[in-house]
């Protein structure tokens, strides 16, 4: 008698159970981790703290384990609470060779992250693919040391049937083909994306910035993590495009890169007042036109369903009879469903142009238009690179800009730039360390207000 099945809400076991079936010659280790939210607010805190740094002086750090392996063991509501191995062919000589590891982590027995290590077949990639659309409380997905040409094009097929699925990473993992943009296409929800020590370069760069700069992307990612590739100045000008018109991403690490100070400069330089190109100036009008012919089309829709269903009713009061009543409330039917679809299409009659360069954004200056800048990046890390006192004292000149701006929101908050040839002590770095402590000292009044608000609407 053949054993049933474990239902496919049962990740780990549907997983070995498949494999099985399909005669997928893989060994499978599969850890179960139970995490606690406090861990996962301690790791975040740590994390920022270490990002909000100013400090030119120092050595490179190591590279920093997986935080919540770390976690794993220092913090007691973050514990093991299985271990799983299976292999269902092959001899032991080569199991090494076939294994795969993968650590799946639980919230209150909710799946919520699942890492692999070592390259995945593509059969069982396959599986996986069929079955992770079952657990939709999956948010982070990490793959380790093991991506090949096929990898990245199976993500693609299953990542749209995940909408709760917004942080990937790929850190230490090295691909020929370098086609991460693909992950950020339409309709997936990517907002996180890390692709730390990926052996990146400045074309790949410039395929991920094209995608962020112009396309749905660019109205999700808000981090994107390129630390310890081969970014120069080149990769630094193609993000700076990028960032001329993205008004998603809040943060972006440039760690441990080829930078210098041309290319922290092309960075900065649009987070301050910048001019606009001619072809910014007509891309802004033609965007302008659009939206005003869609905003004249639904009026134009909504007053012509209005005259229907004046006419209709008329009808309907001089009909009395029981088939003239029927075939009227027929005929109201579709107009009831057209009328909501209109009616949502019609909030965006009451919306401003939301556009990066609408009036809000702009000043006229000497005869040219000039964008406000990019005020939407908050944390920008570009640590251990080529940098010079010159970055510094751009860095002092874009945080002066966006305090005069008093925008909200108010633009960079934590700046890391340890580890370059910069003085340990200066003027300007005194300066923006006392503004980095003003602004933290801002933060946490406004979280204190919002705090207090809730307890006084809870109340009420």
């Amino acid at each position: 008698m053949t054993q049933a099945p474990p239902p496919v809400t049962d990740f780990e076991g549907y997983l070995a159970y498949a494999c099985s079936q399909f005669e997928v010659d893989v060994h499978l280790v599969i850890t179960r981790v139970q995490i606690s939210p406090e861990a996962s607010r301690h790791t975040t805190a740590r994390h920022e703290k270490k990002v909000s740094k100013v400090s030119t002086a120092g050595t490179k750090p190591e590279e920093p384990k997986e935080t919540q392996t770390e976690n794993t063991d220092k913090v007691d509501k973050h514990r093991k609470i299985g271990l799983l191995s299976f292999r269902p062919t092959g001899d032991f000589t080569d199991e090494i060779e076939n294994q795969v590891i993968m650590t799946t982590m639980y919230e209150h027995n909710t799946l919520v992250q699942i890492k692999f290590e070592k390259r995945i077949p593509r059969e069982m990639l396959k599986i996986i693919g069929l079955i992770l659309p079952y657990q939709q409380t999956v948010t982070s997905l990490t793959l380790k040391k093991g991506l090949v040409h096929y990898t990245m094009h199976e993500l693609r097929h299953f990542l749209p049937k995940m909408p709760a699925l917004t942080e990937l990473c790929f850190d230490g993992s090295y691909l020929a083909e370098a086609n991460f943009e693909v992950l950020l296409d339409d309709p997936t929800n990517v907002r996180v994306l890390s692709l730390a020590r990926c052996c990146i370069d400045d074309l790949v760069v410039e395929k991920i910035a094209e995608k962020i700069s112009h396309r749905q992307a660019a109205k999700k990612l808000t981090a994107l993590n390129l630390s310890t590739n081969r970014i120069t100045d080149i990769g630094a000008k193609h993000l700076a495009d990028a960032l001329r018109r993205n008004r998603q991403l809040a943060y972006l690490n440039l760690n441990d890169n080829l930078i210098t100070d041309e290319g922290a400069k092309e960075i900065f330089d649009v987070l301050k007042p910048f001019p606009l190109t001619m072809e910014e100036v007509m891309a802004k009008k033609a965007c302008y036109i659009k939206y005003l012919l869609k905003k004249m089309e639904i009026k134009s829709d909504s007053d012509d369903e209005e005259i229907t269903k004046s006419k209709l009713s008329v009808s309907q009061s001089e009909n009395n009879t029981k088939k003239a009543s029927l075939n009227s409330v027929k005929t109201l039917q579709p107009s009831k469903r057209t009328d909501s679809a209109v009616s949502k299409e019609s909030e965006l009659l009451d919306e401003e142009f939301k556009y990066p360069f609408n009036k809000h954004n702009l000043i006229n200056k000497e005869g040219l238009t000039y964008c406000l800048g990019n005020n939407n990046l908050v944390v920008l890390n570009l640590a251990y690179n080529d940098l010079s006192y010159l970055t510094l004292k751009k860095l002092k000149d874009v945080l002066d800009s966006q305090i005069e701006l008093d925008r909200q929101p108010r633009g960079l908050m934590k700046v890391c730039i340890e580890g370059n040839n910069m003085p340990s002590s200066c003027q300007e770095l005194d300066q923006i360390k006392e503004i980095f402590q003003c602004n933290e000292v801002v933060q946490e009044q406004k979280k204190k207000n919002s705090a207090t608000l809730k307890k006084k609407t809870k109340i009420m």
